[in-house]
């Protein structure tokens, strides 16, 4: 984020963002609520975000946010989202814990840093041995407090049967990448290429994605036309137009 600004500051532009994206504008007594604060608290933070450009905010109105403060919510919803997924993903913890845990530790953690933590769990998600199945194994450790050989060993033969299977679905398809566009939910891959000489690749490329991440479709909504993925932490919506440049291969 180009301004510092405070973790209490950050909440309520994360609040205010939150608001929109569901009801277009936000309330100041719904940011109260929201967030359990009173009234003259909410008005003192509105103010300061407003005089700081974040958003659009005068007493008794509407708020909304501007193009700075929308980009710096995104960039704490993101901060959020990725600490809650590595917690539930990676370490196992309760979706509650976990939640209430990313609020104390978005603020803390530098971007370097939680960068480190998408890419961990992106290379254990990926890695031909371990398939995402690190994760399980680790929550099943948990709760049963031990780990067998007898595990490992089966682990280290379902991680070459993978990697056969892997080679083999491979060489089923061809080699040539798939559109993103006609991939369904629960679609896993890494992309391969994207359209960089168009103007929609350009944007994409602002927008974070790139050639070798990682990328998951989470949802096709209406006819088709908007396909809902994660990359990176990220969650975006994208035009089925916009999906069409970019091509993925298969996790």
């Amino acid at each position: 984020m180009s301004e510092a600004i405070s973790g209490s500051m950050e909440d309520y532009l994360e609040t205010v963002y939150q608001i929109v994206q569901e009801h277009q504008v936000a309330r100041p007594k719904d940011i109260g609520k929201a967030l359990g604060v009173t009234g003259p608290s909410v008005t003192k933070a509105l103010r300061w975000l407003a005089d700081h450009g974040f958003i659009h905010y005068a007493p008794f109105e509407l708020v909304t946010l501007t193009e700075k403060g929308e980009k710096a919510a995104k960039q704490v919803v993101r901060k959020h989202e990725a600490l809650r997924d590595f917690l539930v993903r990676v370490l196992a913890v309760e979706a509650k814990e976990a939640d209430e845990a990313a609020c104390k530790l978005e603020h803390a953690l530098s971007p370097d840093i939680l960068e480190r933590f998408i890419q961990y769990a992106d290379f254990v998600d990926t890695c031909p041995r371990n398939r995402g199945k690190c994760f399980e194994r680790f929550a099943w450790h948990c709760n049963q407090n031990q780990t067998t050989s007898d595990n490992c060993e089966t682990c280290v033969g379902e991680s070459l049967d993978n990697v056969r299977q892997k080679k083999q679905k491979k060489d089923d398809a061809g080699t040539k990448p798939a559109l993103l566009k006609n991939m369904l939910p629960g679609f896993k891959g890494r992309i391969a290429q994207l359209s960089h000489r168009t103007s929609i690749g350009q944007r994409l490329s602002e927008m974070g994605i790139e050639t070798g991440a990682v990328i998951e479709v989470e949802k096709v909504t209406g006819e088709g036309d908007m396909i809902q993925i994660k990359i990176k932490a990220y969650h975006l919506s994208l035009r089925k137009e916009e999906a069409a440049h970019i091509r993925v291969n298969p996790l």
